[in-house]
Formats: structure tokens, sequence, C-alpha cells
């Protein structure tokens, strides 16, 4: 028996994030466009996950939280205006080493991937604190 998660977060901006299964999926997603601040909440309980259609590093990086159970914000770099928040993101973190992006660029808390190092790596570095996060008793 597959056990569905369901999530509802209400924005100032009026949009709505619901999740089925592991990933957090913002609906519709062709309207999300999240401003800086909204990135930086929802990195403090999720991994967000600026990802772009048809790209396999994305992909892999999605199957991972999916198949690790750990929910997570997709953000389509489909919309410019998500494009330009990602680029933000990355330049953020990076400083002004940033060189290139490498999708996905991934966040949470204060970890930040714009493809710097291996994807892989910086998963199985990840999954750890997501999960001790996640276990931690509300206080």
């Amino acid at each position: 028996m597959k056990v569905r998660l369901f999530i509802l977060l209400s924005f100032a901006s009026g949009f709505y994030l619901t999740g089925f299964s592991q990933e957090v999926v913002i609906q519709p997603d062709s309207l999300f466009k999240p401003t800086l601040e909204q990135v930086d909440s929802l990195k403090q309980l999720y991994p967000v996950v600026f990802s772009n259609k048809g790209c396999g590093r994305c992909t892999t990086a999605k199957d991972f939280f999916n198949k690790s159970s750990i929910c997570f914000v997709n953000v389509n770099l489909g919309l410019p205006e998500n494009r330009s928040m990602m680029y933000s993101v990355a330049k953020r973190a990076a400083g002004s080493s940033l060189r290139g992006i490498k999708y996905p660029v991934i966040i949470y808390k204060d970890s930040t991937h714009w493809g710097q190092g291996d994807l892989n790596t910086f998963l199985l570095r990840l999954q750890p604190i997501v999960e001790s996060e996640r276990k931690r008793p509300t206080e």
C-alpha cells in the first residue's frame, strides 16, 4: 500500500504548494514565479530544485529525492523569471567565483549546488542532513 503525502502551504502572493507522493509540486507550475524571499523560506523546509525539462541531471536529482522519500520543491526553469532567480541564487552562493552553472541548481538551508562538484556526491552528502531535520521533534 502506497502512502501519499499531502502538503498545502499558502504564500502571501496567493500561490499554493501541493504535494502528492514525495515531490512538492507547484500547481499550476506555469504560474509559479518565486521571489527571493519565498525561495529563502522554502529552502529552510525542503530542498529546492531548479530544473529544466529534458535535463538528465535534473531527472537524476528528482529521482534521487523521490527514491529517498525526501520532499522537495521543483521550480520549472521554462519561465524566464525562474531562470533569473536560479542565477541569482547560484551567484549569491558562489560570489565572484561563479563561472558557469550546470542544471540543476539545488538549495537546502545553507547548502547550494550549482554544478561546481559532482551531483551524486552532493546528493549523498545532503541526504542525511535532510533526514535528520525531518526526524527532529518540533519544539
